[in-house]
């Protein structure tokens, strides 16, 4: 059996050999050794630093906590501990430069250094790095698959990228994990809603958005995402209803008191889509007239703030498509304008103010607003469409034909594309053009009856009686209250020779015109439908 001061001088031996390799460290990284005070080892002032600065750390004191983690690293900077930690700090402190560079120590010194990749995750998340986070994550969890941190990191980022399907299970990991705040447990069931939506699961998700509101009742952001969940499943109403309480329940950081910006934007556009949902011209009037106010209260409330330009440019051209959708397109043409200046490179802008110069009987500048759109959204054909429709409203019918044919070329199945060019070429006289125009539409949405009748009625012009009465029969078989068709037949079978026929089909058009007239008498109490918006535009 070893003597006590054999066990004693072994004991001082092996203190010694630590010491001397902490000031090895130290000196190999170009800094002098500074003898620890009286009393203390090195080892014990790094513990009793990194103690300090997790302290620190764990209850948001982050200039605390990064002098700590400083000190410790002046003792001994050969751990990825002190980095890591340090940089932790330092996002906290906001100071995300000093900390990626920390992160970055912490990781050349391990590589798979679990906390490190997770701090750097968590702050690249906040960044809205979220495809670099994403990879933190994935390598944090292939070193310890169970942490909290990683699994709930992980689901996030992957429903922030839209792969909610690949969000879920680690999400479903954490939540069953027991030691976890109500607070984090009501965001990951909230992410896991959003998931569960994004692959149509919306009973699964409806129950997680309850399960969040539970624990957290005046959580802003998860009457939000239901109002995204209940938009998905066009539920305008209730989406609506929804970001108001959102937008009612946000409460601005006091470090940055911004208005809830996003919720209005959000909301202004579930009111545009709410009314052509609804049935009366003065019911979708007044709802645009809310979007105008909503746009006009966010507006006041962020002021002139150099920050606020994308936002404000935002609201205004929300405002503008609510103005023009009111037909006052003169309103309209200020406040998109005015969007414009704030955001020269708004295609959509640009776009939706050509429609209104459109709207007036302005078409040279309708067709310079949507040339310029044209060229900021390379591959959106409507562009080109209104184009198309702006030469045609001068009577410039090759321009339109060549508009028209652009869009094609951005999207060759863009039927509006076809179907008007081939009304130009009928225009124009070019009959069999227009009939091969006209095959494309039908090629591509078989079950339209307009477009056998439009077919009919250019095979009619170009003389060929037989075959204009058989599109006419076919628009008749998917629409068998087409009147126009039951008229055109009647004079195809005459043109044929078909006289009894033609008598049958022009008795029915009379019929079905005249039962079309009692339904609107029968029905004029009643909602009207929806009218139909810009029809290809919106």
């Amino acid at each position: 059996m070893p003597r006590p001061v054999a066990l004693l001088g072994r004991a001082w031996f092996c203190a010694a050999i630590v010491v001397a390799v902490l000031a090895g460290a130290l000196r190999t990284q170009g800094q002098e050794f500074t003898a620890p005070a009286a009393g203390n080892s090195p080892v014990e002032e790094f513990q009793q630093s990194m103690e300090a600065g997790k302290a620190a750390l764990e209850s948001k004191d982050y200039e605390s906590a990064a002098d700590a983690f400083s000190r410790a690293i002046k003792i001994s900077d050969f751990s990825p501990e002190p980095f890591a930690g340090r940089a932790e700090a330092l996002a906290g402190l906001e100071e995300y430069e000093a900390a990626d560079k920390d992160f970055g120590e912490a990781l050349a010194k391990n590589p798979d250094y679990v906390p490190a990749l997770i701090g750097r995750g968590e702050m690249r998340l906040e960044l809205g790095a979220t495809d670099l986070a994403l990879a933190d994550f994935q390598q944090a969890i292939e070193q310890e698959r169970g942490h909290p941190r990683a699994l709930f990191g992980l689901g996030k980022a992957y429903v922030l990228l839209g792969g909610g399907d690949r969000g879920v299970r680690p999400l479903t990991r954490h939540l069953s994990l027991e030691d976890e705040t109500e607070e984090k447990r009501a965001e990951s069931y909230r992410l896991r809603a959003q998931g569960y939506a994004a692959t149509d699961k919306y009973q699964e998700a409806m129950q997680d958005i309850e399960q969040s509101l539970e624990l957290r009742p005046d959580d802003y952001e998860t009457y939000s995402v239901l109002a995204l969940i209940l938009y998905r499943q066009e539920n305008f109403l209730g989406a609506v209803k929804s970001i108001s309480v959102a937008i009612a329940k946000y409460v601005p950081d006091e470090k940055d008191p911004q208005p809830y910006i996003q919720g209005y934007l959000t909301k202004a556009s579930m009111l545009v889509d709410l009314a052509k949902e609804v049935p009366g011209e003065e019911v979708r009037y007044q709802i645009y007239e809310a979007v105008i106010f909503d746009c006009n209260q966010l507006m006041a409330q962020m002021g002139d703030a150099p920050q606020y330009g994308p936002a404000r440019s935002a609201a205004l051209f929300s405002r503008g498509v609510a103005q023009r959708l009111q037909g006052k397109f003169d309103d309209a043409i200020e406040s998109l304008t005015a969007s414009i200046d704030l955001n020269p490179e708004s295609g959509e802008a640009y776009f939706r103010r050509g429609i209104c110069f459109f709207n007036i009987g302005e078409g040279q500048l309708a067709v310079a607003d949507f040339q310029r759109a044209a060229i900021i959204n390379l591959d959106d054909p409507r562009t080109r469409l209104w184009e198309g429709f702006a030469f045609t409203q001068q009577g410039k019918l090759y321009d339109a034909v060549r508009a028209y044919g652009l869009a094609i070329a951005e999207s060759d199945r863009y039927v509006p594309a076809y179907v008007n060019r081939g009304l130009v070429y009928m225009q124009l006289g070019s009959f069999d053009k227009a009939v091969m125009d006209f095959d494309e539409a039908i090629r591509i949405e078989p079950g339209a009856a307009a477009h056998y009748f439009k077919r009919g009625v250019a095979y009619s012009e170009l003389g060929e009686q037989q075959k204009a009465a058989d599109s006419f029969a076919s628009a008749i078989q998917f629409n068998s209250k087409y009147v126009p068709a039951y008229r055109y037949m009647a004079e195809s079978m005459n043109a044929l020779g078909l006289n009894e026929l033609a008598d049958q089909y022009s008795t029915k058009a009379d019929e079905v015109e005249a039962a079309e007239k009692a339904d609107e008498l029968d029905s004029s109490d009643q909602a009207e439908e929806p009218a139909a918006a810009d029809a290809p535009a919106e």
